[in-house]
Parts: C-alpha cells; sequence; structure tokens
C-alpha cells in the first residue's frame, strides 16, 4: 500500500489512476506525507478520497484530510479507511493549492490536483490478544490457579475482551 510519486509541477490535473493504485483495507490507518520542492509561497493541501464510488468528493468524510496553509516542504498524517467504504475501486485525489486559496475538489483554480486508483479491501485484520502478567507461570500442584487474563482489540471492533471466552481442559 504504497503510492511514492514524484512529479513537475504541470499546474493543472495529472490522471494518474490508470498507472499508479494501491490496496487500503477497512478499518486500517495509514500514514501519508505530501512533499513539494519549495516553499517560496504557502501552500494548503488536501487528501480526498471518493469512499462512495459514486464519482465525486463531495459527500460528507471523502475530504479525508486538509493541511493548515504554510511554508513547509512535507505534510504528514495518516487516514483511517472507515467501515462504510464501499469495496472495490476508487479515486483518491492529493491537491495542493497556492497561499490558502480554498481547495474545491472539482474545480482547480491555483494548484496541482492528482487522481490515483485506491482499491478497497475488506477487513481482514485479525484481533489482538494480548495476555496479562508474566510470560512463565508456575502453579504447584494442588494449589488454586488463578488465571490473570487477557485483552483483545479489533480494528474495527474496538475492545473485545468481554467476549473471551475461557474454557478448562
Amino acid at each position: 500500500n504504497t503510492i511514492d510519486n514524484i512529479t513537475k509541477q504541470s499546474g493543472g490535473y495529472e490522471n494518474y489512476t490508470p498507472t499508479i493504485s494501491t490496496n487500503l483495507e477497512i478499518g486500517v490507518t495509514y500514514p501519508f506525507t505530501v512533499s513539494r520542492s519549495t516553499s517560496a509561497n504557502k501552500a494548503l493541501r488536501v487528501v480526498y478520497i471518493d469512499w462512495n464510488e459514486d464519482g465525486d468528493f463531495n459527500d460528507s468524510m471523502e475530504t479525508v484530510r486538509t493541511e493548515t496553509a504554510g511554508r513547509a516542504l512535507s505534510w504528514s498524517d495518516s487516514l483511517t479507511v472507515p467501515a462504510f467504504a464501499k469495496l472495490g475501486a476508487t479515486v483518491m485525489r492529493v491537491a495542493i493549492t497556492q497561499g490558502s486559496q480554498a481547495s474545491d475538489p472539482c474545480a482547480n483554480t491555483f494548484g496541482e490536483y492528482e487522481d490515483y486508483r485506491i482499491y478497497i479491501t475488506s477487513d481482514e485484520t485479525p484481533p489482538v490478544i494480548t495476555l496479562i502478567g508474566a510470560d512463565t507461570i508456575r502453579v504447584e500442584q494442588g494449589n488454586t490457579f488463578t488465571d490473570p487474563g487477557a485483552t483483545a482489540k479489533d480494528n474495527l471492533s474496538g475492545n473485545l475482551t468481554s467476549r473471551i471466552k475461557v474454557t478448562n481442559q
């Protein structure tokens, strides 16, 4: 799940959907960095993703992250694929506009917009179970053992600890 694309500013729009793509899994958080080669002017960077695959970026939560306008050469943040994202092929738009110009996802006036193909995949990250206590437990014969327990967390369902079932062998 990597897009690493260095482009020369063309002052408009570049469509990389036929050639550059990545997979994003529902419920997983991904870091990203958007860089530029000069800090001569203030810039505003925005990441959009068409989560419902309706061909626009105007729906709720499709403006995924917005940078505060500034002169930084790079901007790093992260995004989490929401549970409501439609599975399959969609588009991520990365926009950079000059100064503090409002970034309209469908009307570039003062910057560079680039589109990339994103494939949304189902949640395949298993829950994580963490045992509580020492990694080695010694119990003398005839004494009672008290299980110190465990915790369970899932990237989509959150805390699953109450659903852990312990059985005797």
